[in-house]
């Protein structure tokens, strides 16, 4: 190309169309095409890239300074191909781009630089070439000063050259050769794929006025070489990787406008050299790792119109100088280390719309000079530590449109001021210490759409005036101490998709008038004291998803018309005095996933119908007074993952179809009448962690496939009728924390294989029929803090193992055959066992002295054994015992009790003598061979 001035020529292949680009006033010729059909000068410039057949362009168009090219005039079509390849040979010659593939394996290059006369360095047309492959930045050729001034392939003596490839995916690294184009005057490489460092050579681009390197992956230091780019108006390093810190030498950019490094890994302080900015009207430094304070330089950049530097760990104050940057218009400090307090000087920015300043550590309180800056929209400090009041001169900022204080200290009441910003659309002051009631002047904020008032300390009533509020969306005010009845006005803000009154004191019935709240997404009123029953208008409610009327008074029925409430997801009714059936409506509830209707007083069956709430993931109906059979239709809830029935009187059978419930972790049907046998379909749970059955009339025997449970936690079984042995297949649950089985009928052996569930801390086998030893095997359950055999037929001797249960607290031995001593090794056992209990069994020989290690013990009992000896004087040293019982033994000797004062120990020691401390004031200690116990 050759002009008389700065020309754009760009070119785009899209979708096998040529478009040519011209701009006004720009006089374009094309070297080595004429007027003559004469196909030498167009082989001419073939030539200078051979290689094969060019991407043929089906349609052809122009702009109003280009006349269209006809569709099937071969001459018009080399023509715009050769504008193609001049425009792509430009980028190689200059930056040695990536390549387009011809169809016989030549290349072309894929990326058409922007030469432009356009007033903004960039213009709004950005050239593209789909490609085959990515381009990619390479070698950079000298620049020959002995070429024609801006002869192709020659650029190096153009006056002025604006290069945009941005958005084009260029690949590759930045060459050092870069500093070999002087004549640059903007380069715009924005959203390439470069990888690698920016290259020192950079600073020999002295007629650079914008450099825009920005969402690319750059890594490492900015250099301090840019410094020398004193032309330089636009700096743009954001969205890349760069380390290290912001290079004092930028400082020498005097003519600086905008400087962007947001979004990358620099660390060190802001340096106070960017103060020489004094055209800046942008700087941002976000999301990087900055420390230190802010530099009260930057607030002599007087042209400043926006500050970010939000998210970086800053310390210090906020500066007074603050008040100097008077043109400001967005601040953005949130999320740094920021401390002390918010400076009056900000009242001095008139001009200021945005101001955060949330997630710090400000504190003191809000100045009431902020009411200066009436242009402000945006005032956000939550997050902080501020105190005192709300200052009511807060409200002539009358153009605010959010306003957010939440999670603060702030102290007093809302001032009624307050409705002075009829602008207002998110006012959110949750979490602070607030007192006083709602202001009735709420009803003149008519813009309002977000209003969130929860946990602070109002009382008094919600003003009817809310429904003034006709766009409000979200209204919030729970966990207060707020009473009195729910305003039917409130009920005229149709707009609301959220409302949470919940955890007041709110009295009354529901009103009717709810149903015209057709919007309604989220509603939660829990908590509260509301009584009477739902009104059957909440069936309007066809848009809700959540619905919590929890722990309240309700009374009546469930109405019917609540199953047509499709769009619900949870739906939590519990802990209230609802009565009469579940009902069977609720199946049409196709997209919930919780629902809870535990703690009523809810009876008949269980519906058959809930098999359709597919998406249903917890169920709770449990603590009720429900009956009949579990029906067979849960198998459908195939999503389900938590089921509580427990606490009713469910009978009839498990129904096989449970283990169709894949997904189920937690299953509870304790304290029912179930009867029959555990179906063997359970061991198809195989996420399942929580079986609890326990309560029940439940026979027969437990399946082997319990087995195939590998996540079952936690196995409940107790107080049913099951009979036979334990499965050795339970040995497999080794991830199994507590197993309960007590007050069954199990009639065998203890199985060895229970010394592999090394994870064991509940073990409770008491009161049925094992017999035969305790398995040496069960001294591996280190992990135990329960361990009971009581009211067994076990007969041997206790296992020496057991003193490896270092972490027990409790362990049940008694109403056993249990013959032998009393194994030294107990004596082992952790200081945190406080009860040990081996009575009415066949134990002799002598109460072992170790037994006085156990220094947490509360409670001993060796009562009704064989035992004979002395009662060790280390007994005096268990400070703790509350009780002992030695009786129905052949036991002698002396006990003292004196340090045994602070428990006030009860002893039952038939035949023994007794000494007690003269000066235990209260305390007699008497010996009665015809009593059985001897108590202080």
């Amino acid at each position: 190309s050759r002009s008389k001035s700065d020309i754009l020529v760009t070119a785009t292949l899209v979708e096998d169309s040529i478009y040519y680009h011209q701009p006004a006033e720009a006089e374009v010729t094309l070297r080595g095409v004429g007027n003559n059909d004469d196909s030498n000068n167009d082989k001419s410039l073939l030539d200078e890239y051979p290689g094969g057949e060019i991407y043929q362009a089906e349609t052809l168009h122009s702009t109003d300074d280009l006349q269209k090219i006809k569709k099937n005039n071969r001459r018009y079509k080399m023509l715009v191909l050769l504008v193609v390849l001049v425009a792509g040979i430009a980028v190689a010659a200059t930056f040695g781009t990536g390549v387009l593939t011809t169809k016989e394996g030549a290349t072309i290059p894929t990326a058409t630089p922007t030469i432009s006369t356009s007033p903004s360095p960039f213009p709004s047309y950005q050239p593209s070439l789909r490609a085959s492959t990515k381009p990619s930045l390479s070698k950079i050729p000298s620049m020959s000063p002995t070429s024609s001034p801006c002869d192709w392939p020659d650029l190096s003596q153009c006056q002025k050259l604006d290069i945009d490839l941005s958005g084009l995916g260029i690949i590759g690294t930045i060459p050092v050769e870069i500093g070999n184009w002087t004549q640059l005057r903007s380069l715009n490489l924005r959203g390439s794929q470069l990888v690698g460092t920016i290259p020192t050579e950079i600073g020999l681009l002295t007629g650079l006025t914008a450099l825009m390197l920005d969402e690319t992956e750059l890594t490492g230091a900015i250099p301090s070489e840019i410094g020398l780019l004193t032309n330089l108006t636009s700096l743009y390093l954001q969205n890349n990787k760069h380390t290290g810190t912001i290079p004092t030498e930028l400082g020498q950019l005097t003519l600086m406008q905008q400087g962007r490094f947001e979004q990358n890994l620099l660390t060190g302080r802001i340096p106070t050299e960017l103060g020489l900015w004094r055209n800046a009207t942008l700087v941002t430094c976000s999301n990087n790792g900055l420390t230190g304070t802010i530099p009260t330089e930057l607030f002599t950049m007087t042209n400043m119109t926006s500050l970010v530097l939000f998210t970086n760990g800053l310390t210090g104050t906020i500066p007074t100088e603050i008040g100097l940057a008077t043109n400001l218009i967005s601040l953005y400090f949130h999320d740094n280390d920021l401390s002390g307090t918010l400076p009056t000087e900000l009242g001095m920015l008139r001009t200021i719309e945005q101001f955060h300043a949330y997630g710090n550590a400000l504190t003191g309180t809000i100045p009431t000079e902020f009411g200066l800056c009436v242009n402000a929209l945006t005032f956000d400090v939550d997050t902080n530590g501020l105190t005192g009041a709300i200052p009511s001169e807060m409200f002539m900022m009358k153009n605010l449109t959010d306003l957010d204080l939440r999670l603060n200290d702030l102290t007093g009441t809302i001032p009624s001021e307050i409705g002075l910003l009829t602008k207002l659309t998110t006012l959110n002051i949750r979490s602070n210490g607030l007192s006083g009631s709602l202001p009735s002047e709420l009803g003149l904020m008519t813009s309002l759409v977000f209003a969130s008032f929860r946990s602070n300390e109002l009382t008094g009533t919600i003003p009817s005036e809310v429904g003034m509020l006709r766009s409000m969306a979200s209204f919030n005010c729970r966990t207060q101490a707020m009473s009195g009845t729910i305003p039917t006005e409130l009920f005229m803000m149709t707009k609301l998709t959220l409302l949470s009154v919940r955890e007041n004191g709110f009295t009354g019935a529901i009103s009717s008038e709810i149903g015209h709240l057709t919007a309604l997404k989220d509603i939660f009123v829990s908590a509260n004291k509301f009584s009477g029953s739902l009104p059957t208008e909440m069936g309007l409610l066809t848009s809700l998803e959540q619905a919590y009327f929890l722990s309240n008074s309700l009374t009546g029925t469930i109405p019917t018309e609540l199953g047509l409430l499709t769009s619900l997801e949870e739906a939590h009714f519990y802990s209230n005095v609802f009565v009469g059936t579940i009902p069977s409506e609720i199946g049409m509830w196709n997209k919930v996933q919780q629902v809870n209707l535990r703690s009523n007083q809810l009876s008949g069956t269980l519906p058959s119908e809930i098999g359709a709430m597919t998406k249903l993931t917890y169920l709770s109906f449990r603590s009720n007074v429900l009956t009949g059979s579990i029906p067979s239709e849960v198998g459908r809830l195939a999503a389900l993952q938590s089921i509580y029935l427990y606490e009713n009187n469910l009978d009839g059978t498990l129904p096989s179809e449970v283990g169709m419930m894949r997904r189920l972790v937690t299953f509870l049907v304790q304290t029912n009448a179930l009867t029959g046998s555990i179906p063997s379909e359970v061991g198809l749970l195989t996420v399942l962690q929580n079986l609890y059955l326990f309560e029940n009339n439940l026979n027969g025997t437990i399946p082997s496939e319990v087995g195939l449970l590998r996540k079952l936690e936690n196995i409940f079984l107790r107080e049913n009728q099951l009979s036979g042995s334990l499965p050795s297949e339970i040995s497999r649950l080794v991830g199994l924390t507590s197993l309960d089985v007590y007050e069954n009928r199990f009639n065998s052996a203890l199985p060895t294989e229970i010394g592999l569930l090394t994870g064991l801390t509940y073990l409770r086998f008491r009161e049925n029929i094992f017999t035969g030893s305790i398995p040496t095997e069960f001294g591996l359950l280190t992990m135990l803090t329960q361990l009971s055999f009581r009211n067994n037929q076990l007969n041997s001797t206790i296992p020496s193992e057991l003193g490896s249960l270092t972490n027990l607290e409790g362990l049940f031995l008694d109403t056993n055959a249990l013959s032998g001593r009393i194994p030294t090794e107990l004596g082992s056992l952790s200081t945190q066992t406080t009860i040990v209990d081996f009575h009415s069994n066949k134990l002799t020989g002598m109460i072992p002295s170790e037994f006085g290690q156990m220094t947490a013990l509360t409670d001993l009992s060796v009562r009704d054994n064989q035992l004979t000896g002395t009662v060790p004087s280390e007994f005096g040293l268990l400070v703790e015992m509350d009780s002992l019982w030695l009786f129905d033994n052949q036991l002698s000797g002396t006990i003292s009790f004196c340090g045994m004062i602070p428990a006030s120990p009860r002893i039952d020691c038939m035949d023994l003598i007794c000494s007690c401390c003269s000066d235990m004031d209260g305390i007699s200690c008497t010996s009665d061979s015809n009593n059985s116990s001897m108590r202080n």
